[in-house]
């Protein structure tokens, strides 16, 4: 061909042209290489700054007194009142309803009058006789006392006249106590409310009733309601130890849907002694219950108050935290850092629970924020205007 290139096979060419390519390509290939690295070094983007600490709110404990209760649970209960006849008869009228609501006073039942009204009628009649005897035998005695005066009569015959007149008043006043006791039964039979309350369930109209055995109605007063409870005999102790003789123990009870204690009272009765076989201790408040609001037999939550504590240190429910080591609070320290400290805690107080130990006065509690809050970690406190602020 001229070239001084012999080639048998097209495909030779074409071999040799390709060796020749990757070898310039692996030639350029580091220097490519270098070139793109520092064109990516040179674009790099700068790394973000760190985020601020968050911020939580901090608090100083509330310093303050606080009442230290005995808890218990009891029963409410009324003491009945038994609707009975002082006389024996038969009922002619009930004048209320089954359940109503009754005062003292009111006419609940009246019996048949009509033996009672009879009875009556023969005392007065007993009694009119005896006076009229009773007026004889005083003329006779006056009569008597002047003949004996003049010498007419012995002294034999002014005392026989003068017994006849002294027995004559004594019938006379037998007569008089007859009608009386007559009147009294016939009133009886007109049958009051002993006590004001509900009334159950009633005998009906023709029972015949009992003087002193037969119950025709119970009433159950409302106002004032009892509430019934034991103490233990190591809280009876606990409760005695320091305190002082009072007249009054006050008392405060909450029903199963009441939040807190609402009703107020005091303990008007304490058993004799401690019951031996449960070592409990009975005890009895009475609670004013104008409105009826409380029934008996309902179950009862009940505090007493033993004493007061003074400068306790109060925070907030929902600062506290609970992990494997116990209850513990988040402080913030010096340069804003938070530290775990672990507390000992007391009794609950309107939402705040009192801290025995772990916590001074000016500490510093994270109240708000409590999730953002890390132990080690710094925060940007702000100061709440009280540890109950939300």
């Amino acid at each position: 061909m001229g070239w001084g290139i012999k080639m048998k096979d097209p495909r030779e060419f074409l071999g040799i042209r390709r060796r020749v390519v990757i070898g310039r390509a692996r030639h350029w290939a580091p220097l490519m290489s270098i070139a793109a690295a520092a064109l990516l070094a040179g674009c790099e983007p700068e790394a973000p700054p760190p985020p601020p600490p968050p911020t939580v709110t901090v608090a100083q404990p509330v310093q303050q007194s606080v009442t230290d209760y005995l808890e218990f649970t009891g029963t409410t209960g009324a003491r009945d009142i038994e609707v009975q006849s002082r006389v024996t008869g038969h009922v002619q009228e009930v004048l209320f309803a089954d359940g109503a609501a009754v005062e003292e006073g009111d006419l609940l039942y009246r019996l048949d009058p009509a033996p009672f009204e009879a009875a009556l009628q023969r005392a007065q009649a007993d009694l009119a006789r005896a006076e009229v005897q009773l007026q004889v035998a005083a003329d006779e005695h006056s009569r008597y006392e002047t003949l004996f005066e003049d010498g007419v009569v012995s002294e034999s015959e002014y005392e026989q006249v003068r017994g006849a007149w002294l027995a004559a008043q004594e019938a006379t006043a037998a007569a008089e106590a007859i009608v009386s006791d007559a009147r009294i039964n016939l009133g009886h039979t007109e049958i009051q409310a002993p006590g004001s309350g509900r009334i159950g369930e009633s005998l009906t109209v023709g029972t015949l009733v009992s003087q002193g055995s037969t119950v025709l109605g119970v009433i159950t007063p409302y106002d004032p309601i009892y509430v019934y409870f034991n103490m233990s005999e190591r809280d009876l102790l606990n409760a005695r130890q320091g305190s002082e003789e009072r007249e009054v123990y006050p008392m405060e009870l909450g029903l199963l849907t009441d939040a807190g204690f609402p009703h107020s009272g005091h303990l008007d009765f304490a058993d004799l002694g401690v019951d031996p076989e449960s070592g409990t201790f009975l005890l009895r408040g009475i609670i004013a219950n104008p409105e009826g609001r409380i029934l008996p037999g309902q179950f009862a939550r009940i505090r007493v108050p033993t004493g007061t504590q003074e400068d306790c240190l109060l925070v907030p429910e929902r600062a506290l935290g609970l992990d494997q080591i116990g209850r513990y609070l988040l402080i913030v320290g010096d340069e804003d850092i938070v530290r775990r400290q672990t507390v000992a805690v007391g009794r609950v107080v309107d939402g705040m629970v009192v801290i025995t130990e772990g916590i001074g006065p000016d500490d510093r509690i994270v109240v708000n924020g409590i999730q953002r809050a890390r132990p080690g970690a710094p925060v940007t406190p702000q100061r709440g205007d009280s540890p109950l602020e939300d």
